[in-house]
């Protein structure tokens, strides 16, 4: 039975790590400690002797100790009081999970902490009186002699016992919850820890951050520090909060953190630490996570589905943001010589600069109207592949008139909703004779920090799965390639490479076919459609099944397409996880917009499904899709032709299909065919990529993160293959 008292203690012990004084709890409490520390100077309370003490001196008042209780928080959030807005604050985001972040550990032999940095909260976790063994004050009676108790040497219990009974622990936690500063934290103290030979505690994040150097540049998207030239660089500490549970015997030092400033801009945070060269000179060391992911599509999340306003919003907001970037654009491309002019102010035969936004007349596009006259029997529009027509007129209009465009200008190669800039003057029938044009430039990108080490990104779009698809043996083929137990021996060596590098997998759109979406179904009344399933639910089960298996291996976006069971309006929303039964549960998958917008390491991302592309191919005379792509960079807009004939949801404040942000990657899914180009634009470079119908192509696209190339791979056999490798230099190696 003495070996039940160790059970005991251990057991007490365990409840404190796991539940007790578990790192969640410790975050809450020093929350909480802090609200009510902001609080303190403004509660009072009346003690027996009819003096106000406040909150901090109510432990040396019995009396008004014991009437304190939970109470005292909701007391705090209803009283009106700027001065416990801090402590509201608190509060708040307690109750909505904003606690503070847990960084990491380390073990000291000592409860005490110097607190002139962190913030530290002593939980002493013992086994017995002072941390010593707790079979030392027992006494134990045997059957041989039970008056007598005598204690139990611990030779005589087990030779596996602790010789510890008593731990101290520091927790180490940041305020701020954003999880690029926490990474470069936990990356820092796993480092100071090593360096002051403490326990290195367990990373949280399974990918590293990589250092590099890169005088006078500071990548947006990645956290900056100074350092001296020769010393080692010291890495950034910030001034987090710091919970010590008392959780080991190990001599420790005082934690010493840098102090770090945080600067913000529109769509990236850096952080810095001040120090110099001993030659006076700043240096700055990056650090980065090579293959981190950030998902940069908040911005395509509805808030407001409002469907009681005019599309016209969409345009203004479209022209106001785009204005001021094609007028600078203008004045680099022709100077100020020639006046940039509103409509109204235009004189006949007077060269000058006029902006708006471009409105293709087109007889053959599609109407409404013509659609219900064939619902009604009359005769139906003929189906086109293009509805481009000599007769087209290219009209730009501003806010408050619109003018018709001719001269040197393709109206074929243009469509509606593109913000440009047109030079030449207004001839006697009041048309814009059109000598030159231009666009908004594309915004300078962010330093381009490529990995060491060959990852990969693989995209694959248009499943289009449906109860006759009669491709499911190649998608299970293409599944199972993720796991190296079941990929084939006899794969080619650069594919086997390239599978078992792969760190994520896009599914770009088109899960299920077209024909899951029946309207002889949706049409026919509730009463005989009640006890009959859709085709779609057994065609979503199938994907779920199948791509279970890509996701216990690697991570997996899934971005919505035009068949797909989501609303068809562009920005398309995450497909619901109730959609996945199976894969919902996987850590590793990821519901995202139509379109895209994500960040790998230092590599920016932005794509589509592809109806913006293949809207534009049937309203234009562009032949390459690739071209497409390029046109939609240089226009600045993914998707200029919504909402004109693209459907999308009417936005009044803001329009963001505009792009702000020069991606390094731009893609498209679901299109006839695998194509890749370098687009570049002056110190621009973007890798543009089609990427095919998996139903017809059999095919997926790799993406070597290193090299910046594509390869396509082919499952139409039981072994995957290379179907063409690149050999243009421009889409090589372009790290250097």
């Amino acid at each position: 039975e003495v070996k039940s008292y160790y059970d005991i203690y251990r057991i007490r012990e365990e409840l404190h790590r796991t539940c007790y004084q578990h790192p969640v709890v410790n975050a809450i409490g020093l929350m909480l400690t802090e609200a009510l520390m902001s609080a303190s100077g403004c509660l009072l309370f009346r003690n027996s002797l009819g003096k106000y003490i406040s909150l901090s001196d109510a432990v040396d008042d019995m009396g008004v100790y014991i009437q304190l209780d939970d109470n005292i928080l909701t007391l705090i959030k209803h009283l009106d009081d700027e001065q416990l807005n801090h402590a509201k604050e608190i509060l708040d985001k307690v109750e909505r999970r904003g606690i503070y972040s847990y960084i990491g550990n380390f073990q000291i032999s000592s409860k005490i902490f110097p607190n002139k940095i962190f913030r530290t909260k002593a939980v002493e976790l013992t086994c017995g009186n002072q941390g010593q063994d707790p079979l030392q004050n027992v006494f134990c009676y045997t059957k041989e002699n039970l008056n007598k108790a005598t204690k139990v040497s611990r030779d005589q219990v087990s030779t596996l016992l602790p010789d510890k009974f008593h731990e101290h622990d520091v927790r180490l936690y940041c305020k701020n919850r954003d999880r690029k500063l926490c990474s470069v934290i936990r990356y820092a103290f796993k480092h100071w820890c090593a360096k002051k030979g403490y326990t290195v505690p367990k990373e949280t994040v399974e990918t590293k951050p990589v250092i590099s150097q890169e005088k006078g540049q500071i990548p947006t998207s990645s956290a900056t520090i100074k350092v001296q030239d020769k010393a080692p660089p010291p890495l950034p500490v910030p001034l987090p909060v710091a919970s010590t549970s008392t959780s080991n015997d190990n001599n420790q030092q005082n934690v010493q953190s840098s102090q770090v400033l945080r600067e913000t801009s529109q769509n990236s945070k850096r952080y810095k630490q001040d120090s110099v060269n001993s030659d006076g000179k700043e240096e700055l060391i990056v650090v980065q996570t090579e293959t981190e992911w950030i998902n940069l599509s908040k911005k395509f999340i509805l808030k407001n589905r409002n469907f009681n306003v005019q599309y016209a919003h969409i345009y203004a907001e479209r022209l106001l943001v785009m204005l001021p970037l094609v007028k600078k654009a203008a004045e680099n491309r022709w100077g100020k010589a020639v006046a940039i002019k509103n409509m109204a102010d235009i004189q006949v035969d007077e060269e000058c600069i006029i902006i708006g936004t471009l409105f293709k007349q087109m007889i053959l596009k599609p109407s409404i109207v013509k659609e219900l006259s064939a619902d009604n029997g009359f005769v139906p529009q003929p189906a086109r592949t293009r509805y481009v027509d000599p007769s087209d007129k290219l009209i730009l209009e501003e806010v408050s008139q619109r003018i018709t465009l001719s001269g040197n200008i393709d109206t074929n190669m243009l469509v509606t909703g593109v913000v440009m800039a047109a030079r030449g003057h207004e001839d006697e029938k009041g048309t814009f004779i059109v000598s030159d044009y231009c666009f908004k430039d594309l915004p300078p990108q962010d330093v381009l920090l490529l990995p060491k080490e060959e990852k990969f990104v693989i995209f694959v779009s248009g499943f289009q799965l449906s109860e006759n698809s009669i491709i499911f043996d190649q998608m299970q083929t293409f599944v199972q390639s993720f796991s190296p137990s079941k990929l084939s021996s006899n794969c080619d060596k650069q594919v086997q490479k390239i599978l078992s590098n792969t760190i994520r997998v896009l599914v770009v759109g088109n899960l299920v076919d077209n024909s899951t979406r029946s309207k002889e179904f949706t049409n026919q009344p509730k009463y005989i459609t009640r006890k009959l399933a859709p085709s779609s639910i057994e065609a979503m089960r199938s994907v779920d099944e199948l791509l279970e298996q890509i996701a216990i291996n690697v991570d997996l976006d899934i971005v919505p397409g035009l068949n797909d069971p989501s609303c068809h309006m562009l920005p398309q929303q995450p497909l619901h996880p109730s959609m996945f039964p199976s894969l919902s549960l996987k850590k590793t998958t990821h519901c995202v917009t139509n379109p895209y917008e994500f960040q790998i390491g230092h590599i920016r991302f932005l794509g589509t499904s592809g109806q913006n592309v293949d809207d534009i191919a049937v309203q234009s005379s562009i032949d390459s899709r690739l071209q497409i792509l390029e046109n939609c960079l240089s226009w600045g807009v993914i998707a200029p032709t919504c909402p004109d004939t693209l459907s999308c949801y009417p936005y009044v404040d803001n329009d963001p299909f505009v792009i702000l942000n020069t991606p390094n990657i731009f893609f498209a899914g679901n299109q006839p065919k695998f194509e890749q180009r370098m687009f570049e634009d002056g110190k621009t470079k973007i890798q543009l990529i089609c990427i095919p119908a998996f139903a017809n192509s059999l095919t997926c696209v790799a993406l070597n993160l290193r090299t910046m190339e594509c390869v396509e791979i082919s499952f139409e056999n039981e072994t995957p293959s290379l179907v063409t490798v690149p050999t243009d230099d421009s889409n090589m190696d372009i790290a250097s």
